[in-house]
């Protein structure tokens, strides 16, 4: 016979009247459960770390698609504003041209030059943006440079086109020159005298108009100038009208260049109907002939 194999009794006596239970229970027996509990354990830990770890595995792929996106969102507004850059400064390079011509005023700076477009090929791991990573940057100092000299262009042309729209250039009435700026006999007295303007012949009722944009500073009867107009312009530049027969204008009015001020008359002292045409700068005459380049009704 072989070798008897050792035993354990397990009792169970509850406290109640009952019947008292009694297990045997082997040493192989118990073996078998504590390895079953050791492997159960053991599976268990290796199952709670392998979740864990795909857990956080997924997480992080979830992340990475996350900032994927995220990158591919970016870099597609970065190309829209680098493109949207690209074509503001190509605009504003031709607005500063054509200023520029327009005014004769020379521009501070030569023409940046052509902005490429992006490539539509995707192939290559780097897009032409990751090749360039200052492209942004640069055309928007561009940009930002380009923006300053245009405004500097449009404020210039504005002076420019006050400063022209200033000065006395348009003939005042459409006539004959009868007496020019300088030294000459007084027609009435005879004596030498120096004519402060030039006197234009025309008609009674012929239209005198403005010669440059300004504001009626006075608009009456001056002692031997008859019915006389001044008008002030800017730059200290200051124009009188005599020998008029009647006024289109009042005091404080404005006037642009070409309006209809009054009427050639023959109010004053004068042998016949003509403009008694004068230009001052700062209260000093000149000699108005240096100013008109254009006809009265031009």
């Amino acid at each position: 016979m072989g070798r008897r194999q050792k035993t354990y009794t397990l009792i169970i006596a509850p406290n109640t009247p009952h019947r008292v239970k009694q297990f045997r229970i082997s040493l192989t027996q118990i073996y078998t459960v504590l390895f079953s509990v050791a492997v159960i354990s053991f599976l268990s830990v290796f199952a709670f770390f392998r979740y864990m770890d795909t857990t956080t595995k997924l997480s992080s792929f979830e992340q990475l698609i996350f900032s994927h996106n995220r990158l591919k969102e970016e870099n597609l507004q970065y190309k829209e504003r680098t493109l949207q850059l690209a074509e503001k400064l190509a605009n504003l390079e031709i607005v500063a041209k054509n200023i520029s011509r327009l005014t004769g005023i020379e521009l501070d700076s030569p023409s940046t030059g052509g902005i490429g477009g992006f490539t539509g090929d995707r192939s290559g791991s780097k897009d032409r943006l990751s090749l360039e990573p200052d492209l942004l940057d640069n055309l928007s100092q561009k940009s930002k440079n380009l923006e300053t000299q245009v405004l500097v262009l449009k404020d210039s042309a504005l002076e420019q086109n006050l400063f022209l729209s200033s000065m006395p250039t348009a003939w005042p009435v459409r006539g004959y020159l009868g007496s020019a700026f300088g030294s000459r006999p007084d027609p009435v007295s005879g004596h030498r005298e120096f004519h402060e303007g030039l006197d234009i012949c025309a008609p009674i009722g012929t239209q005198v108009q403005a010669p440059a944009d300004g504001v009626v500073v006075f608009a009456g009867a001056q002692r031997g100038y008859g019915y006389t107009i001044v008008i002030s312009h800017k730059y200290g530049i200051t124009t009188r009208y005599a020998h008029l027969s009647a006024f289109n204008v009042k005091v404080g009015q404005r006037t642009k260049k070409h309006d209809i001020i009054g009427y050639i008359g023959n109010t004053g002292k004068t042998t016949g109907p003509h403009l008694h045409f004068e230009v001052l700068i700062e209260n000093r005459p000149v000699n108005p002939a240096r100013f008109l380049t254009e006809n009265s009704d031009s």
